[in-house]
């Protein structure tokens, strides 16, 4: 089982990358809490090896996982990295091909289809150059706005900025990226009162649609902990969110996916749903799930802590920080 996706990897790490920073040189600190967060997927393949992509003392870890867990093989990364996805070996998520995988985790595939749908966030926009980036962020009403690069995790690969202004530093990343993608993503930032997510998985036959979770995530939108103890708007419109999944999931399957994703979205604090992106991989939510069974718990927060306020089930700790599910 493979742990690389590395523009996640770093976010989970808290740790941003220098430029000239690679994945094997981040800190103990950084490099623990990644490890951390690949030994949670031992629930899939318990008997297996699981590698991340950077030299680390397993003997550090402790916890359920840790116990339950296979070989843990760790190794330097390659000289040019790029995000990849892997599916664990279990029956339950059927693997896909890569050039699936990839076109599905294009945000701009996801960004044409809500389009279609009528589920867009107004204001938003694919763009090309940095006029078109600069008049948006003038004319918007939101106080805020985003521009992301089409692929991209937890928060990396983006700008958020505020009261419409493009500094020169905006203009300096929006050329790089733009010369690396061509198009980006241009979208009103808007304010959130509840993040949540929807699991699916497709197979060669038909989508299932798993089930619905809130969210707590950074203000960049870095991924912080779910619950499955479902409050407010999202309890109320969780059939509604679970029939756009299974849409998602459709929309997956005709561009020849197969295997687990998840719809993410939020409703703004006027109360407007919003579905903010499509992760057509193995998610935290699925990991998630998979140790609430495992545990047969009936609801679980599962997420990042410190050492001092565990309080739940330790899947895996080290000195400084724990993954730990606390069940309801």
């Amino acid at each position: 089982m493979i742990f690389a996706n590395l523009d996640c990897e770093r976010i989970m790490a808290n740790e941003y990358l220098p430029k000239h920073q690679k994945i094997s040189e981040l800190s103990n600190r950084a490099q623990a809490r990644l490890a951390l967060a690949a030994a949670t997927l031992s629930i899939f393949d318990p008997e297996g090896p699981i590698w991340i992509p950077f030299e680390f003392d397993a003997s550090q870890l402790q916890g359920l996982a840790i116990e339950k867990m296979g070989e843990f093989i760790t190794g330097k990364i390659m000289k040019k990295p790029t995000v990849c996805w892997s599916t664990p070996h279990d029956s339950r998520f059927p693997g896909s091909n890569w050039q699936a995988t990839a076109s599905c985790n294009d945000k701009r595939e996801f960004f044409e289809w809500r389009l279609e749908q009528g589920l867009g966030i107004p204001g938003s926009k694919i763009v090309s150059t940095l006029e078109e980036i600069e008049g948006l962020a003038q004319n918007t009403d939101c106080e805020s706005w985003v521009v992301k690069a089409p692929f991209s995790t937890s928060g990396s690969q983006r700008m958020i900025r505020y009261r419409g202004q493009v500094r020169e530093e905006d203009k300096s990343a929006a050329r790089k990226l733009l010369a690396r993608y061509q198009t980006l993503i241009f979208e009103p930032f808007v304010a959130r009162s509840q993040d949540f997510g929807c699991l699916g998985v497709v197979d060669n036959t038909r989508t299932s649609v798993i089930s619905v979770h809130e969210m707590t995530n950074d203000k960049r939108g870095g991924f912080a902990g779910l619950s499955t103890l479902l409050r407010g708007k999202v309890k109320l419109q969780e059939e509604m969110i679970r029939e756009v999944a299974h849409s998602v999931g459709e929309f997956l399957a005709r561009k020849d996916y197969t295997g687990p994703f998840s719809l993410d979205g939020y409703f703004s604090s006027a109360g407007k749903i919003f579905y903010s992106e499509v992760n057509a991989r193995m998610t935290l939510g699925h990991v998630a799930r998979a140790w609430q069974k495992e545990l047969g718990a009936a609801q679980v927060w599962f997420g990042f802590a410190s050492n001092t306020d565990n309080d739940g089930v330790v899947l895996a700790s080290d000195r400084d920080h724990s993954i730990c599910v606390k069940t309801r």
